[in-house]
């Protein structure tokens, strides 16, 4: 039914809100980022989201944000 999926649309919606707003936190914080990262971004889970928004307070290039990961 329609009224099933509402909720989870929703929720794909304020995923994709979260991850706009991380991606404008990491454009304004280190300048233009490479594609790799958005794309890193879209496919991250909502507690990937939230661990990269507090790792940005303290990170110092997009290396340190995603940690051992490799960011471009």
């Amino acid at each position: 039914m329609l009224a099933d999926r509402v909720p989870i649309w929703e929720e794909e919606l304020r995923q994709e809100g979260r991850t706009e707003v991380l991606l404008r936190q990491l454009r304004e914080r280190f300048g233009e980022v490479p594609d790799s990262v958005g794309t890193r971004l879209k496919s991250g889970t909502r507690e990937q989201l939230e661990l990269w928004t507090v790792r940005l307070l303290h990170s110092r290039s997009l290396d340190d944000l995603f940690g051992a990961e490799t960011a471009s």
